[in-house]
């Protein structure tokens, strides 16, 4: 009797089909990310991302949007190169905060976990408003402070295995796909100075960035929509913060802040 043969796995998607599902089938793109062969598709497709972000951000008039005009320089050319550096870590951290979000909302009622991952974030935010413009702590308690918001991260981090760490980095990768269909619209109403339509496009591919991002997470962590959706959104406050308080710290410039926050 013979043994029936099993149906190849399909070929990797290949980056642009996972760029493909990421935008319109998320959470296909998350079951494609759970295979180990599809980490190298993400990392074309962040590479491409980086290449589309270095080009919209030097075509971008400086001081827009809400600025007045300002001449380039070949100190701004610096610091885009600097902003395109900063990406990296930044992408790595964005990661980190999401895999301790992921696990903060695995476990315990979701309003209560709601309630303490809100607070949470609104510390790290807090922080800064206090430290820069209310001038109410010195540094050395802000960044005493920095520091045990971020060290809350690391019981949520402990133990997770590898391959969890493989699976959601690759997702997140994959996930900056969402800016690049919006790169070329949001490139030419910066440089148009079309103020409302550049708005209009940041809000877009924010929701999309949100609604692609908690859909994958669903799929590729089971957790429920709600808890994966409060994840990723908190995990972009937290980036935010982070960057907010490397800037206190005048560890990064303010040309650079503006770059990594609103690109």
């Amino acid at each position: 009797m013979s043994t029936p043969r099993r149906k190849p796995e399909p070929a990797p998607a290949g980056p642009v089909g996972l760029g493909w599902l990421v935008l319109f089938d998320p959470r296909a793109a998350a079951r494609e990310c759970g295979r180990a062969e599809s980490l190298a598709s993400s990392l074309w497709i962040y590479a491409a991302f980086l290449v589309a972000f270095a080009v919209f951000t030097g075509l971008k008039p400086p001081g827009f949007p809400g600025g007045g005009s300002m001449p380039f320089t070949t100190e701004g050319s610096g610091h885009l190169a600097q902003a395109a550096f900063w990406n990296l870590p930044m992408e790595a951290v964005w990661i980190v905060f999401l895999m301790g979000l992921v696990r903060f909302f695995r476990s315990g009622t979701l309003a209560v976990r709601l309630a303490i991952g809100v607070a949470w974030a609104a510390w790290s935010l807090i922080l800064v408003v206090l430290y820069l413009q209310v001038h109410s702590m010195g540094k050395a308690a802000f960044l005493a402070g920095t520091a045990v918001w971020l060290g809350l991260f690391y019981p949520c981090l402990r133990g997770v295995p590898a391959s969890e760490w493989r699976q959601v980095t690759g997702f997140m990768l994959a996930l900056n796909a969402v800016f690049l269909p919006l790169a070329a619209p949001l490139t030419v109403s910066a440089m148009l100075r079309h103020e409302n339509a550049f708005i209009a496009g940041q809000v877009v591919m924010g929701l999309w960035l949100l609604w692609s991002g908690a859909s994958g997470l669903r799929e590729l962590t089971g957790l429920r929509l709600p808890r994966a959706f409060m994840a990723i959104l908190l995990s972009v406050v937290f980036q935010a913060a982070l960057v907010l308080s490397l800037y206190a710290a005048g560890i990064v410039p303010r040309e650079i802040l503006m770059v990594m926050l609103f690109g």
